[in-house]
């Protein structure tokens, strides 16, 4: 989600003066990702967690991405990230979870507006087989009213095993959510969703923090549910705290076209073919306000060398 200083600053932008990305495009590409687009009322498993973006907000969003940046495939970033195509920086969209939303709301209009887009998914979901534990945590917030656990669920490290035991007092039917609403794509949507030209990654098995994982534990999350669909391609689940040169190493290992994204904003990476990317949700924030903020934060963070990532071996 963006920070309030990021949001801040773009709020600031001087209006009158022109807004230039140059400077900072040359050095970190743009990189815009979400998990679902619609109503928070139609998003029972997101709205208590963050503000998600409407369909009316997304659509300003892509407007504003296409009038500062042009649209570019994943095969077509890979090749060069920071490539300027028709004069303008490029852009890369992707979306997180493998949500439903992205393939009946999203999927009709980037096919309109010519978009590409990348849809990473974790393996133990698809098809809605199961559910994703902050997810749980959401649908118990509507009903949980015990303060304590209330400020359990709000944090990342409340386990299975007590939000199950939690559903079964508070009479939430976990089970139910996934047969009735079904918030994940299935096979059959994520095979047309390929065929439509748009690419796919993977996004762990289930979501686990990675700060929370011991690196074995990490690189099995990882090779497998790239192995289960077929991809070099991956996203880290939360972000990618305590992920060290020695994991990327091990990855390719086996994946030589390994190429990785987590979600610190504009930064500098120092691991090859590994990029941060750009939350666009959690506020009412426009693109255009979020964009200038994230330059101008760039921006900022260089004068003191701090935007760039730093890794342990």
């Amino acid at each position: 989600m963006r920070s309030k200083t990021v949001i801040s600053l773009g709020k600031f932008y001087p209006r009158k003066r022109p807004f230039r990305l140059d400077a900072v495009s040359r050095r970190v590409p743009f990189l815009p990702y979400y998990h679902a687009v619609g109503e928070a009322s139609d998003l029972p498993h997101i709205s208590p967690l963050y503000l998600p973006r409407s369909l009316a907000i997304f659509k300003k969003d892509l407007e504003t991405f296409l009038k500062y940046f042009e649209p570019v495939s994943l095969v077509d970033f890979k090749k060069n990230p920071l490539e300027k195509k028709n004069g303008k920086a490029i852009f890369h969209l992707s979306f997180d979870d493998g949500l439903r939303q992205i393939y009946e709301v999203v999927m009709p209009l980037l096919l309109e507006k010519g978009v590409p887009a990348t849809l990473f998914f974790n393996t133990d979901f698809i098809g809605n087989k199961k559910l994703f534990y902050r997810y749980k945590a959401a649908l118990l917030l509507q009903t949980v009213r015990d303060t304590h656990f209330t400020n359990k669920l709000r944090t990342h490290v409340i386990s299975d095993e007590i939000l199950d035991k939690l559903a079964e007092e508070y009479d939430v039917d976990f089970g139910d959510f996934l047969t009735q609403y079904k918030p994940y794509m299935d096979w059959e949507q994520l095979e047309d969703w390929k065929s439509k030209g748009f690419t796919i990654g993977a996004h762990s098995k289930n979501h686990r923090p990675y700060f929370e994982m011991k690196e074995e534990e990490q690189l099995r999350q990882t090779l497998e549910s790239m192995k289960i669909l077929k991809t070099e391609n991956f996203s880290f689940p939360f972000n990618d705290v305590g992920i060290n040169t020695s994991f990327f190493k091990k990855v390719k290992d086996t994946y030589p076209g390994f190429t990785s994204f987590a979600c610190t904003g504009l930064k500098i990476d120092p691991e090859q073919n590994h990029f941060q990317r750009t939350s666009m949700e959690g506020s009412l924030a426009s693109a255009d306000t979020i964009i200038k903020g994230e330059y101008l934060y760039f921006a900022l963070s260089s004068l003191i060398g701090k935007n760039k990532r730093k890794r342990s071996s």
